[in-house]
């Protein structure tokens, strides 16, 4: 079976973000995952900042991928972040706003279902049309989902 991101994103971890900063978008994406793996905000928050602080995860061409292992996370968490203004600040290869983060969190001792995760987001969010696309869906998370699964 290919391992797709989408079979680990509910419509609850999705979020359609006022925030316009990086550390407001981060902050609340986070606080957003606490709530669906009830994992301490101040643990994943950590974890978070310390991996964005080694480099930023703003791939670029409006995509972020934020995304940190912890142990015995268990079943890995998808929070997919929408932005309608964009932000401008998060620091990415190609100096475009971010109007897409997708926030991985898995377990550390898995390190091919982490990878494999990533690069599932990556292939599926690279093209700008997609990331467009799922701007058109509005505010509706259901929406959001079936559009991923046929794109």
């Amino acid at each position: 079976m290919k391992i797709n991101f989408l079979n680990y994103l509910d419509k609850k971890g999705i979020l359609f973000l006022s925030e316009t900063t990086k550390e407001d978008v981060l902050n609340a994406m986070v606080v957003r995952a606490a709530e669906l793996c009830r994992i301490p905000v101040d643990i994943l928050k950590e974890a978070v900042w310390e991996r964005e602080r080694k480099v930023s995860t703003g791939l670029g061409n409006g995509l972020a991928l934020p995304h940190v292992r912890l142990t015995r996370f268990g079943e890995p968490l998808v929070v997919l972040g929408i932005s309608k203004e964009g932000i401008a600040d998060y620091q990415t290869t190609d100096d475009t706003t971010i109007d897409m983060i997708v926030l991985l969190i898995a377990d550390g001792r898995d390190t091919d279902l982490y990878l494999e995760l990533m690069k599932s987001a990556i292939l599926k969010l690279k093209a700008r049309k997609n990331i467009e696309a799922v701007k058109q869906c509005g505010d509706d998370p259901v929406a959001v989902i079936n559009l991923l699964r046929h794109l």
